[in-house]
């Protein structure tokens, strides 16, 4: 089974269609995203241990004819569908995926195909087949940076065969994302992540936590060690050096926030990452149904919630109807529910732009931001505290400039200060003394202070200083 999330990297171009601005009416929109379910959630040619789809969580077991698929896919261009995401199951079982994505690409020459797929069946001509049929991305789904790890969730060898797919698609001229899935067995693997990917010329790394669900659900529950605060934990140390290649999370928005302030760690969070299920993006099952999400339509059991339409089935003015009369209601609903009974989300800057999902979490409070809200403040006193140590020599440009070679990056840092002063504030026995020096010795405020926490944290991400007791900070 496949991941279910898919990065889109800044190199494609384009802005994420689901980062998009909240749209208030689905017939006005012209830019959805859509996360297509081409064959049952549970045909795939692997049998993961963590996977989300398999003990009926993905209910439907149906498969459109060719020529229903294309009237489903003519509805969804019709909605505004400008970006799919190609989901399975394993999609490149799907006899019709290169005729899919061609029809696509010509009929939305501006839009973006992309395809999630465990890549053990990508052969160089499968590969090259899908770079005609236009497609603009492969994510390529990865437990392990080797096979020991990678393999105990996907099976032996399929680390060895994803490698070769992953290889065959970058020579075939798809541009790769790594989707890793922090899980129960890569616990302590994940730290060499970003440093794989780029070692095997993917160009982004996706970052996701399993999930409890399908037979993941079994599958957690016979390793008590992980929780959702451990796979935090081991995204936090996927970060231990500035990334050398473009990184996504999912996540809420206050744990990209604690990863860019303490791990410079480049990532995006801006207005309108709150959930847009119903509005535009949207979920399409393998027999043509389409929903906000899949928690809007199943239980975790697999019973249906609620209905969807039909795209193959019904007139383009009825989906429309539809997506207007009970999605928009449905996503309107869970916002404002969210902002009534999560108690986190109080008084937080993120609470309009991040709204956790009632559905999944009921319990009125967000357990990630609540461990980022505990570890924030002591983070940021443990970096006052410590002494800054000096690992990089810096190069006097002029009086008013210096410069810091780096092993993270191809371009020097240009810090605008004299290699003086620079010398002095290393020289400093903790940050708050740097604060102080920073502030000319007058009151250190909070801002002054997270100024220079921040400004630390840069050069430790750079390798340019090290702060004692830092990357055993979250484990303490």
């Amino acid at each position: 089974m496949t991941s279910k999330t898919l990065a889109r990297p800044d190199y494609s171009g384009r802005v994420a269609a689901a980062k998009a601005p909240i749209q208030t009416r689905v017939a006005t929109t012209n830019d959805l995203t859509v996360f297509w379910e081409v064959v049952p959630g549970t045909q795939c040619n692997l049998a993961c241990r963590n996977c989300y789809a398999a003990d009926n969580a993905r209910p439907d077991r149906r498969f459109l004819r060719w020529e229903n698929m294309r009237e489903a896919l003519d509805k969804a261009v019709g909605l505004g569908m400008k970006t799919v995401n190609v989901l399975g199951g394993e999609p490149l079982t799907y006899k019709h995926l290169n005729r899919f994505c061609q029809y696509f690409s010509a009929k939305v020459p501006d839009g973006f195909c992309g395809v999630v797929s465990n890549g053990t069946l990508l052969t160089p001509d499968r590969a090259k087949s899908l770079a005609d049929a236009g497609v603009n991305q492969l994510s390529i789904s990865l437990d392990g940076t080797v096979a020991e790890t990678h393999d105990k969730n996907r099976g032996a060898g399929a680390f060895a065969r994803a490698l070769t797919g992953i290889h065959n698609a970058l020579e075939a001229g798809i541009p790769v994302t790594l989707a890793y899935t922090v899980t129960q067995f890569n616990l302590s693997d994940s730290k060499a992540v970003f440093a794989f990917g780029k070692s095997v010329g993917a160009n982004a790394v996706d970052v996701q936590i399993t999930e409890p669900a399908g037979r993941g659900r079994k599958s957690l529950a016979a390793a008590p060690v992980f929780s959702r605060v451990e796979g935090l934990k081991a995204i936090w140390r996927m970060y231990h050096s500035r990334p050398p290649l473009y990184t996504e999370v999912s996540s809420k928005s206050r744990f990209k926030e604690f990863l860019n302030r303490f791990r410079n760690a480049d990532l995006r969070v801006s207005p309108g990452e709150s959930c847009n299920g119903g509005l535009s993006t949207f979920m399409v099952s393998s027999g043509g149904d389409i929903y906000p999400c899949a928690e809007y339509a199943w239980e975790p059991d697999g019973t249906q919630r609620r209905e969807g339409i039909n795209l193959a089935s019904s007139d383009l003015a009825s989906i429309q109807m539809w997506l207007q009369q009970k999605y928009s209601p449905f996503n309107e609903e869970m916002r404002s529910t969210a902002a009534r009974v999560f108690s986190t989300c109080q008084g937080c800057e993120y609470r309009a732009s991040c709204t956790p999902c009632p559905i999944t979490n009921p319990a009125g409070a967000v357990p990630e931001c609540e461990w980022v809200n505990d570890r924030s403040e002591k983070m940021k006193r443990r970096i006052l505290r410590s002494r800054p140590l000096l690992r990089t020599e810096p190069v006097p440009l002029d009086d008013e400039r210096t410069r810091l070679y780096v092993a993270t990056q191809n371009d020097p840092l240009e810090l605008p200060m004299s290699p003086s002063r620079f010398s002095d504030m290393m020289s400093c026995d903790s940050g708050q003394a740097v604060a102080r020096m920073y502030a000319g010795g007058n009151y250190v405020d909070g801002e002054t202070e997270d100024a220079v926490v921040a400004f630390l944290c840069t050069l430790r991400s750079h390798h340019v200083i090290e702060i004692d007791g830092f990357e055993d900070f979250v484990d303490d």
